[in-house]
């Protein structure tokens, strides 16, 4: 874990976060707090199928997935009973900020 930026306060936020994915299980997750951004390593299982990776972000999550798997979609719902999946834009390479959209907010991957 280490600080890779700091400051006095804070009002926007990123749009994503490229690079994080280092490959064979690896990724860097980012905790954020009024004063500063650290990048913390943490390990994931490498399988066959892209696993969703989410923290927080100043203004929602920030969901990724490992870079080696290009092309899938991102959608959401906030209701499984009656599911009604939306395709959200990626800002970034497999990564981007979504808005928190309620209590309940669901998320998957679409090849």
């Amino acid at each position: 874990s280490f600080a890779v930026l700091g400051f006095p306060g804070v009002t926007g936020d990123f749009l994503s976060m490229n690079g994080l994915d280092l490959g064979n299980g690896l990724r860097f997750a980012t905790r954020r707090s009024a004063s500063g951004l650290r990048l913390v390593a943490v390990a994931y299982p490498v399988t066959s199928r892209p696993g969703l990776s989410l923290d927080h972000s100043l203004k929602g999550l920030l969901v990724g997935w490992p870079t080696n798997f290009a092309g899938w979609a991102l959608q959401t719902t906030t209701n499984l009973t009656a599911p009604s999946w939306s395709t959200i834009p990626v800002a970034g390479t497999n990564n981007t900020v979504v808005p928190i959209a309620g209590p309940q907010q669901y998320f998957r991957l679409l090849q």
